[in-house]
């Protein structure tokens, strides 16, 4: 069953002083209009890795759930659209953090913060238009920012937010904000077989040799330094 959540932005755009903005972030993101910006910038800092240093997920492969060699006790993210299940396990998540898939025609954006344990996926489309999205390496209330590969835009991934760039000037108000996609979480593998011909992202689409550890523990210090008191 379809399972779409249409949301209504309440910020408004910002001009940003060019003296708020710092250097680096003009450097490292020449293509980003940060002359709108719906946050205070002193508020995003580095997570630690660079843009991409963290790497998105492309069209994943996706094998029916009992020939993935995952565990009983695996945790996954799963995503329902219109019949079609899928399970992303979070250990896989929590070393890519964004999967850009597919269901049908359909572009879909599965997201993972670890340092807020927040899963939410979203609807690829933005005003007709398709949008792909990678990790910016930045963070707000501990929480990741991503960016859209379109426009080089950064986004909220808490709320879905426009919050820097050209989407957030060339949308409409209702639009900055993208739409979420129905995500439920399981358990484990056995919650997972219960749906209608599931499939789950195997280990092989994944970074071989770190998808089972746990991330570096700096990327926590980082962001135990910017833990907000407030949800993003």
């Amino acid at each position: 069953m379809r399972y779409t959540l249409a949301l209504v932005v309440l910020l408004l755009a910002t001009p940003a002083l060019s003296q708020d903005i710092p250097r680096s972030w003009t450097e490292e993101w020449p293509s980003t209009d940060f002359t709108t910006i719906t946050v205070e910038p002193a508020e995003i800092m580095s997570g630690g890795p660079p843009k991409d240093g963290i790497p998105a997920i492309d069209d994943p492969e996706m094998v029916p759930v009992n020939e993935g060699n995952l565990p009983e006790r695996e945790a996954v993210v799963a995503l329902e659209i219109d019949g079609n299940a899928r399970a992303y396990p979070i250990r896989y998540l929590m070393w890519h953090e964004i999967v850009n898939d597919r269901f049908s025609d359909r572009p879909i954006t599965v997201t993972y913060c670890p340092l807020c344990n927040a899963a939410i996926a979203f609807d690829g489309m933005l005003d007709g238009t398709p949008v792909d999205f990678g990790v910016s390496g930045k963070l707000r209330n501990s929480d990741m920012i991503m960016y859209d590969r379109q426009t080089d835009s950064w986004w909220q991934q808490f709320t879905g937010d426009a919050i820097a760039g050209a989407q957030v000037a060339r949308h409409s108000q209702n639009s900055r904000r993208a739409s979420k996609a129905g995500v439920r979480s399981a358990s484990g593998i056995p919650k997972a077989r219960s749906w209608p011909d599931p499939k789950a992202m195997p280990a092989a689409t994944a970074t071989t040799l770190t998808s089972a550890m746990t991330p570096p523990p700096d990327r926590f210090s980082i962001a135990a330094k910017n833990r907000p008191t407030t949800s993003p």
